[in-house]
């Protein structure tokens, strides 16, 4: 009777024993579950977090393209601006350079006219000269 009760009572004490692994198990795996789950809540807001950055980031490339497209579009605009303005320019150089080529002509129209004259007239002046001489001649020869 005390063999058994004394095996009753190991027996006893090992259910206890294994009742309290048994609950100490449970308890690990609901820890494990929860961690699991915290850990998986964790990742999933990584990923929602990766996921804003990624659209933040996005959206600030959309910008950034945005702006370089605007800054591109001033700059052609600007350098149109600036060709159209030399263009004008170059035409106004032009017409200048045009208007001092017609007026240097005319000037040389005119001396080479001037020059027409003043050789006529050294002409007749030289047979004046001459006239001059043969009446000077004629003159000295009648008073001689």
């Amino acid at each position: 009777q005390q063999q058994i009760s004394y095996k009753n009572k190991v027996l006893s004490d090992r259910d206890n024993e294994l009742a309290k692994l048994t609950g100490q198990m449970a308890e690990l795996r609901q820890e494990m579950v929860e961690k699991k789950g915290f850990e998986q809540q964790l990742v999933q807001q990584e990923k929602e977090h990766l996921l804003a950055k990624d659209q933040l980031l996005d959206e600030k490339q959309k910008e950034f393209d945005q702006k370089l497209t605007d800054v591109k579009k001033d700059f052609e605009q600007c350098l149109l601006t600036k060709d159209q303005h030399l263009i004008k320019k170059q035409k106004e150089l032009d017409k200048s350079k045009d208007e001092f080529k017609e007026k240097l002509l005319v000037k040389d129209k005119l001396l080479i006219k001037k020059e027409h004259t003043l050789t006529q007239k050294n002409q007749q002046l030289q047979k004046l000269r001459e006239k001059e001489a043969e009446t000077d001649v004629l003159l000295h020869s009648k008073e001689a």
